[in-house]
């Protein structure tokens, strides 16, 4: 009966109208364009790199090259710990059909820029070895921008707090290390990520409007329930069940959890905040400006 519904689940997958290669969001068009390398984002993204590459033998370099293989079985594994419970194929067909749905369309939808722009990657720049040497020469010659770790961890992330409400914060959490683990292996700069996770949830927007997706989630929350034994249902997934378009504000994720905190004065990400403003600040006489 398993093998019987795993088919099925795989044929709506293939079948699926969303997955045409016309129909993923062009994040080309979109997105801006990585920074130039004359640029003080740039100079940020050199910073964040070295600092990254000072944490390699720290346990972030360890959790960062457990991240690194973009693969199925890096996200189940990572997601599984906070669950409580094994995301398999054989453990939990409906969420781990999330997660394949996820890669497979999130793989096509950063091919777009990434052929694009053909940004290249910190250790190429660098002429330098990364933490996962092994995969060096496998992403030599594809583009940096956007971060695919960052978008698959962000996405998996959003796609599981529809699923577990109550480890909404836990799931966050982890979806957002992704990103960091990327820079701190050295296969991606600081700006690769913020593409990603925007990738990210212009995919999962688009895929809201495929019905079979909205009923994958649904069915991945009862089996959520069932695995779960009701020993994490809350409040919050209590007020999910309800189908109402409110949610309490003690049910809100809580951002300063799993966002990072505004960048200090001193640092050079303030720097290119104000370059930024007064960047701005002569455009409001532009087009661009009455835009604004």
């Amino acid at each position: 009966m398993k093998t019987k519904k795993t088919l099925l689940l795989m044929i709506s997958i293939l079948c699926m109208p969303f997955m045409h290669a016309q129909n993923i969001p062009n994040a080309v068009d979109f997105l801006p364009e990585p920074p130039g390398n004359s640029s003080m984002q740039y100079v940020n993204d050199m910073i964040q790199y070295y600092g990254g590459k000072a944490e390699r033998d720290s346990e972030l370099g360890q959790q960062a090259a457990q991240d690194m293989p973009i693969q199925l079985s890096t996200y189940t594994k990572a997601f599984s710990q906070i669950l409580g419970f094994e995301i398999s194929e054989s453990n939990t067909p409906a969420i781990y059909n999330l997660f394949d749905v996820g890669l497979r369309i999130g793989e096509m939808a950063a091919e777009i820029p990434q052929n694009y722009y053909q940004r290249t990657r910190p250790y190429s720049r660098f002429d330098e070895h990364t933490l996962v040497p092994s995969d060096e020469n496998k992403y030599a010659a594809v583009g940096s921008y956007p971060s695919v770790p960052a978008m698959m961890g962000w996405l998996c992330a959003l796609m599981l707090t529809e699923v577990c409400p109550s480890l909404q914060n836990q799931v966050l959490v982890r979806g957002y290390e992704f990103g960091r683990s990327s820079v701190i292996s050295g296969y991606n700069w600081n700006s690769d990520l913020y593409a990603g996770r925007l990738l990210a949830s212009a995919i999962l927007s688009r895929l809201h409007s495929q019905s079979s997706y909205n009923a994958w989630v649904a069915d991945a929350k009862s089996e959520y329930e069932r695995k779960a034994n009701n020993y994490y249902l809350s409040r919050a997934d209590e007020n999910e069940l309800d189908d109402t378009p409110y949610i309490a504000t003690e049910n809100l994720p809580d951002a300063t959890r799993f966002l990072p905190g505004p960048p200090d004065s001193t640092s050079m990400q303030f720097g290119y905040d104000i370059i930024q403003h007064m960047d701005g600040k002569n455009r409001r006489n532009t087009s661009e400006g009455a835009t604004a």
